[in-house]
């Protein structure tokens, strides 16, 4: 069917705005056939619902039909969120700690907390962490799996909706298994048209009986459509290398060289090499379930309520247009079925005008001009109220979510800022404290790989943006003066983004300084000392009246 877009039509299928486009149905279908069955209510009912409010299309909720526009907006705010929680950069701690071991790099010597820097920066470790946090929020909990190639360790985030794990009864992963890429071929079946086919690469890992991590590999099929993926067929029995097709197993064996389908093989780590970012410790509404509970399970109602918000105002925006309402003697005669006011005199206007009733007085029968308001004060105060709420059930400040939420009339004082600042804070470091827990588990691992087996480093966050540095600086002020804090606490509460080496750079230069500067007091002083001496040694012959001298230098009674 053509999509004929016609502006003076109701919203919906060939209106100019039309909700089915603005954002696809895009979900990860091909996963949840793959889901056992132990696992599969909890994903169908929760994390699927989940994820179609975080990519911005949820079937039952934005259609023609409904008339409902998405503006994604759930996205817009974990990505917030995840950037506030993770900080514009990772930073290391050793605690100054002395190294014991070294790596050499490209002929370049590194110590423990020069590599995990390298190593961060080479990898993009910033930006990964910062995805997976997101994607923690929007479905509980995401995960980074450490690749190695026997030389190499690299991470890769994975979404809620691509694996599933168990843990033991101290919450540690006791095995996992994700899906890690997707072949396609297509096929044609019998001369009919041919299909997309679908091979699926999942990886497992477990400890073995003797406690070693290990991971296997397999390959199943499947078919549909890659986006939606409605009329998915999963096969769920694990394919044989010897009966892929041949095109499909020369890219397995191109990807993973040396390693065979369906059998267990050892990990070069000390771990399983797979670290959970959790949104919470567990989920409020199941606590059974391993792994944290999703941001937007507190926040459905909201995002509905916002998205008929914005469907509403356009449609507001759309009936909000000029209207010529004329008496019926003025319009075409030739009217028709399909088209009330198709071919009268008045073409252009067609869409706006609108039948007046007859009125006896010829003074009525003149057309009128209509202006419908736009109530642009009362949409604002709607959404203003959708996103405090928003705020309120999250926990952060409102001004977190949206800066427009509050007018720049209403500017808020020093005192409302501090405490909005502490309320995103409280937020923003109880999901950070999950996060330092994993990352740190993950840099041990790495550290141990690359040799650096008796050293530890630790991850730190930026409070850049989280903190009022010139109300830090009043409170440290205060309690200098009353001595209830010494200079080095001082300088790692104010310098908290940087590590411990470089505090102590900074204090061993205050100390310097601070000598230097009584050194030079204490000569200043001395020397007013010896002055003040010197004067009072001459004050005796000061007043003293003196006999005048004559020219040559004689005094004038010998001249006498």
């Amino acid at each position: 069917m053509s999509e004929n877009f016609d502006a003076t039509k109701p919203l919906g299928t060939f209106s100019a705005l039309q909700t089915y486009h603005t954002y696809s149905w895009i979900n990860n279908e091909n996963f949840y056939g793959l889901v056992p069955y132990p696992y599969r209510d909890y994903y169908f009912r929760f994390i699927k619902k989940f994820f179609y409010w975080y990519d911005g299309f949820v079937p039952y909720f934005h259609n023609t039909q409904s008339g409902m526009f998405s503006s994604r907006l759930a996205y817009t705010i974990l990505h917030k969120l995840a950037q506030q929680t993770v900080g514009n950069k990772l930073m290391f701690d050793d605690e100054g700690e002395a190294d014991k071991n070294s790596y050499t790099h490209h002929n370049k010597t590194y110590n423990s907390l020069e590599w995990i820097e390298h190593w961060a920066n080479d990898n993009m470790l910033d930006t990964k962490i910062v995805q997976g946090e997101e994607w923690a929020f929007a479905g509980g909990d995401s995960t980074i799996k450490l690749d190695s190639n026997g030389e190499d360790l690299a991470p890769t985030i994975f979404r809620k909706d691509t694996y599933f794990f168990d843990t033991d009864f101290k919450g540690e992963i006791s095995a996992w298994s994700g899906l890690i890429y997707t072949y396609s071929k297509m096929t044609n079946q019998s001369g009919q048209t041919p299909e997309p086919q679908y091979y699926y690469l999942l990886e497992d890992r477990k400890y073995s009986d003797s406690g070693k991590p290990q991971y296997r590999l397999s390959i199943k099929k499947g078919s549909g459509n890659i986006a939606n993926a409605k009329t998915v067929d999963m096969n769920p029995e694990t394919i044989p290398f010897s009966r892929l097709s041949r095109d499909i197993s020369h890219k397995f064996k191109k990807d993973y060289p040396n390693t065979k389908l369906g059998e267990w093989n050892d990990l070069p780590l000390i771990d399983l090499g797979i670290y959970i970012i959790k949104a919470s410790e567990s989920v409020s509404f199941l606590p059974a379930v391993s792994g944290g509970e999703s941001l937007l399970s507190n926040m459905i109602h909201s995002l509905m309520s916002y998205d008929f918000y914005w469907s509403s105002m356009l449609s507001n925006m759309y009936v909000a247009k000029d209207k010529l309402i004329v008496p019926q003697h003025m319009q075409s005669p030739t009217q028709n079925l399909s088209n009330a006011y198709g071919g009268n005199y008045f073409n252009g206007w067609d869409s706006f005008i609108q039948t007046k009733v007859d009125y006896t007085n010829p003074e009525d029968n003149k057309p009128i001009l209509f202006q419908p308001s736009l109530r642009a004060d009362d949409w604002i105060k709607t959404r203003n109220n959708i996103l405090q709420t928003i705020a309120m059930d999250i926990g952060v400040d409102e001004r977190t979510i949206s800066s427009a939420i509050v007018p720049q009339a209403e500017k808020p004082t020093a005192r409302e800022i501090s405490s909005d600042e502490h309320t995103t804070t409280l937020f923003v470091e109880a999901k950070q404290k999950l996060l330092k827990n994993t990352l740190d588990k993950m840099l041990y691992c790495v550290l141990n790989f690359y040799g650096f087996t008796e050293e530890t480093v630790t991850v730190k966050f930026s409070k850049a943006g989280l903190t009022n540095q010139n109300n830090l600086a009043t409170i440290l002020s205060v309690l200098k003066q009353n001595d209830m804090i010494d200079d080095f606490t001082a300088i790692e509460m104010f310098f908290n983004d940087k590590n411990h080496k470089q505090h102590q750079v900074i204090y061993d230069r205050m100390v310097k300084e601070r000598k230097e500067k009584q050194m030079i007091e204490r000569e200043n002083n001395q020397q007013d000392v010896d002055e003040k001496i010197e004067q009072m040694n001459n004050q005796d012959i000061s007043h003293v009246k003196k006999e005048k001298k004559g020219l040559f230098g004689r005094n004038r009674k010998e001249d006498k």
